[in-house]
């Protein structure tokens, strides 16, 4: 079994609104994703994918959250005031933690691979194995579907 892992870098800003402590005010982080793909044997050119391929792949989904503000669908103040003034907003069903964004994006990367299963009408080698989201250098979350 073959894992690769690529890594990208995004600035989020989020509130988590059901914490009682700093993370319920409006602060951003850069956040380190690492995502890890595996495949039991290796493709026509002796590779699981490319790392432009699964580049080209992920940063499309990447971008709608670099640089934006991801708060809770149930936030309506701060959603209204944000958006009043027409800045990056991204809703999430419940609190935007890195718990939630792992698992929302892990199913966002999944659906995408469905999508190039079915546009090119081919059986691909590899599957999504893991989505690893660095909050800080130190504390990290993944998910594993």
């Amino acid at each position: 079994m073959w894992t690769l892992e690529k890594e990208f870098n995004i600035a989020i800003g989020h509130r988590l609104m059901k914490n009682l402590n700093l993370c319920q005010n409006i602060h951003g982080h850069g956040f380190r994703i690492l995502i890890g793909i595996k495949a039991e044997k290796l493709n026509k050119d002796d590779m699981v994918i490319d790392f432009s391929d699964v580049k080209k792949m992920i940063t499309p989904l990447l971008d709608e959250w670099d640089h934006a503000t991801i708060l809770n669908e149930n936030d309506e103040k701060v959603l209204w005031d944000l958006e009043s003034h027409s800045f990056k907003i991204v809703r999430v069903k419940g609190d935007p933690t890195s718990e939630n964004l792992c698992k929302i994006l892990y199913e966002k990367i999944n659906e995408r691979f469905e999508e190039i299963k079915i546009q090119n009408n081919f059986y691909i080698n590899f599957e999504l194995d893991y989505v690893t989201i660095y909050e800080t250098p130190t504390s990290k979350m993944t998910y594993k579907g």
